[in-house]
């Protein structure tokens, strides 16, 4: 029998959980509605998709079930990767508003983009087979993939600030402070996981995710904050068909 203790994890988690479903779902519709031709929609549903799923099994956790550590081992190698997919598409939703407004286009940098996120799996495929370097290998993980994409989103973040703020549009403003505010905070959360990365003895690498509800607090802010924004800034776009 599952032993729920409610507090400000268990509520901010549910509630990550919730904000994130009820956003990727919407978006999806969206993306339906006006045809299937605005991209960024169905790329930020995807994306919020994989943030949230994430958090399901530390709710499982938050609510008092067990999971083994082979249970975890299983469930880092296959959603690590999404995970930064998910942060991919993210920054590719942010490049296809920008083109949308600018007209220039890109096709080298969805190529980059997408052996960017083979490497990832190729990657931390080979970081859960190693044992002896796999808590070097986690830390060296989170800089080139995780650290980096995030500094990505947040220069696209600032020229998509610089480029609208001329219109003086209050909801779209306000929501990509909301998002930069998400970025700020997921960077500040993976800071927390490899500061305890280094700290913690290499078998018991996944207690710095598992074990802080700091880090478990922050993932389900970074979700909310996420979604908030991404709700006001998205009515603003009317992007050309086929973007």
């Amino acid at each position: 029998m599952i032993s729920i203790t409610w507090n400000m994890g268990s509520f901010l988690s549910l509630t990550g959980l919730a904000f994130g479903l009820c956003c990727s779902l919407f978006l999806f519709y969206e993306w339906l509605k006006h045809r299937r031709e605005q991209r960024f929609l169905l790329l930020w549903s995807i994306s919020l998709t994989l943030f949230y799923i994430f958090l399901i099994p530390f709710i499982q956790v938050n609510f008092g079930e067990t999971i083994v550590l082979a249970d975890w081992n299983n469930f880092f190698i296959s959603t690590i990767p999404l995970i930064f997919l998910g942060w991919v598409f993210f920054y590719s939703g942010i490049i296809q508003i920008k083109t949308s407004t600018t007209g220039e286009k890109s096709t080298k940098l969805t190529v980059l983009l997408s052996f960017w996120v083979l490497a990832s799996f190729i990657f931390y495929s080979f970081r859960f087979s190693s044992i002896e370097y796999g808590k070097l290998l986690s830390i060296i993980g989170i800089f080139i993939f995780f650290i980096a994409i995030h500094i990505f989103i947040l220069y696209a973040l600032w020229n998509w600030f610089k480029l609208e703020r001329w219109k003086k549009i209050r909801g779209l403003n306000t929501g990509i402070i909301f998002i930069a505010g998400a970025i700020t905070v997921s960077i500040a959360r993976y800071l927390l996981v490899l500061n305890s990365l280094t700290r913690l003895p290499r078998d018991f690498w996944f207690l710095s995710i598992a074990s802080f509800d700091i880090v478990f607090i922050l993932r389900s802010v970074v979700v909310i904050l996420l979604a908030i924004g991404i709700v006001l800034v998205h009515k603003h776009y009317v992007l050309k068909s086929g973007i």
